[in-house]
């Protein structure tokens, strides 16, 4: 399930699911890892810029993805 609500971007949810194993299980130390990988996949996500992808009259069908920030004027 911890896994599935990672997938999910959930983080949150699985840190509360985390905390609630790290509590139950007091002979390892697994949960820390994933606790902090949630917590650095939210602090990306809310880092993230705000942007949107949209496909020019010059793309292809092939490999030819290479996003790029761009202000509009």
């Amino acid at each position: 399930m911890l896994r599935y609500l990672m997938q999910l971007m959930r983080y949150d949810d699985a840190i509360i699911w985390l905390q609630k194993y790290r509590e139950a299980i007091t002979r390892t130390c697994a949960p820390e890892g994933l606790i902090k990988g949630c917590s650095g996949a939210r602090s990306m996500l809310d880092a993230m810029p705000p942007g949107v992808a949209i496909l020019l009259p010059f793309n292809t069908d092939g490999s030819d993805f290479a996003p790029t920030l761009w202000k509009a004027g």
